[in-house]
C-alpha cells in the first residue's frame, strides 16, 4: 500500500473517531488529541509472568517459574547469553565477543563479523527453573529481552556509541541545544529546526577525518556519525514522544503501536499489520490542534509543545 493510500485510511479513521475538522481555507485535516491510559503492547519472551525476587523466594516450588534473583547487568552476563543464543562458546574463537562495561555501552562482535552497540536495561534476572530454552523478542518498546538455557534472562537496547563524542561532533557539525538522554537524541540543526533521533543498534566502519562537516553526514532518515575509533553509526528517526502518539492513536481506535530496536512502530489497522517510520526533523506547526491530521498526501502528528513529525510507511 502507497504511503497516499494510507494517509486516505488515517483520514477515515479520523473521521470515524470524530475527532477531525477541516479548514477550508488551507484544506489541513486535523485531528486533536484525548487522554488516556497509554497501552504498550509488549512481546511474550516465554517465561511466565514476574513476580518479585522476594515472593519468588518463599515460594513452594510447584513446577512453575518466578525470578529467583536478581544482579546488575556486566558485560559477562550479556557475553554468556548472546553465545548461549547463538550455540558458542564464550571466549572461543568462532563465538561471540562482548568488549565494555555493563553500566555503559557494549559492543558485541558476532561471529560473522557483525557489530552492535547496546545497553543493559534494568537487572539481569534468574529464572528458578533453568532449562525452558532459550529466547529472543522485542518488547515493543525498543528493547530485546533475552533468556539462556540456565535461566538468565537480560534486556538489551540500542545504544549511543559514545555520547560524549556523539554531542561534541554535533555542536561542530552546527547542532544546537544537543542532549542525550538513553536512546534519545535532540538537537536542534543549522535550519531551526529540531531533530529526533534514537542510534541503530548495528554499527559499521569509517574513516574519522576529525572534521566535523565530514565525520557528520545528514540524510533524509536520519545522521551518521563516525567516530574517532573508527565506528560509523546511523541514527534513525524516532517519536518526539511515544507517549503521545500513543495516545493519539488511540483516539483513532488503534490501541497498540509498539516500537522495534530498530526504530520501526508496528500497528494494526484493520486487521493488517503497517510498519511505519518517523521523520528525524520536526517544525514548528502551523495548527493548534495536537494529534494526527493528514495534509497533502502526508501523515503528520503533532506534538502538545506545537512541533509535528511527518510519519511515512516503512517497507
Amino acid at each position: 500500500m502507497k504511503n497516499s493510500q494510507l494517509s486516505a485510511l488515517i483520514l477515515s479513521l479520523l473521521l470515524s473517531a470524530g475527532c477531525v475538522s477541516v479548514f477550508a481555507d488551507d484544506g489541513v485535516t486535523t485531528g486533536t488529541t484525548t487522554t488516556g491510559t497509554t497501552t504498550t503492547g509488549t512481546t511474550t519472551t516465554g517465561t511466565t509472568p514476574p513476580s518479585t525476587v522476594a515472593a519468588c523466594q518463599t515460594k513452594v516450588d510447584d513446577g512453575t517459574d518466578c525470578v529467583e534473583s536478581e544482579t546488575e547487568t556486566d558485560s559477562a552476563d550479556v557475553n554468556k547469553v548472546v553465545n548461549n543464543l547463538l550455540g558458542t562458546t564464550p571466549g572461543a574463537a568462532n563465538g561471540a565477543q562482548v568488549s565494555g562495561q555493563g553500566t555503559g555501552t557494549m559492543t558485541v562482535t558476532l561471529p560473522d563479523g557483525t557489530k552492535v552497540d547496546v545497553a543493559a536495561v534494568g537487572k539481569t534476572q534468574h529464572l528458578r527453573h533453568p532449562g525452558a530454552g532459550t529466547t529472543t523478542a522485542e518488547d515493543g518498546e525498543g528493547h530485546l529481552k533475552m533468556v539462556s538455557t540456565d535461566g538468565t534472562e537480560l534486556t538489551l537496547e540500542p545504544s549511543v556509541h559514545n555520547a560524549a563524542e556523539l554531542k561534541d561532533k554535533l555542536e561542530k557539525a552546527g547542532y544546537t541545544n544537543v542532549t542525550v538522554t538513553g536512546t534519545q537524541i535532540e538537537a536542534t540543526d543549522a535550519n531551526g529546526n529540531v531533530v529526533s533521533l534514537s542510534p541503530d543498534m548495528t554499527v559499521g566502519a569509517g574513516t574519522p577525518t576529525g572534521t566535523a562537516s565530514k565525520d557528520v553526514t545528514v540524510s533524509g532518515t536520519g545522521v551518521n556519525v563516525v567516530y574517532s575509533d573508527g565506528t560509523s553509526q546511523s541514527n534513525h528517526g524516532t517519536p518526539l514522544s511515544l507517549a503521545e502518539l500513543r495516545t493519539s492513536t488511540q483516539a483513532l481506535g488503534i490501541p497498540t503501536v509498539n516500537i522495534q530496536s530498530d526504530g520501526t512502530l508496528l500497528t494494526t489497522i484493520n486487521g493488517q499489520q503497517y510498519k511505519f517510520k518517523m521523520s528525524p526533523t520536526l517544525t514548528k506547526s502551523t495548527t493548534s490542534k495536537p494529534g494526527i491530521r493528514t495534509e497533502n498526501g502526508k501523515i503528520i502528528m503533532q506534538y502538545q509543545d506545537g512541533l509535528e513529525q511527518e510519519i511515512t510507511q516503512a517497507q
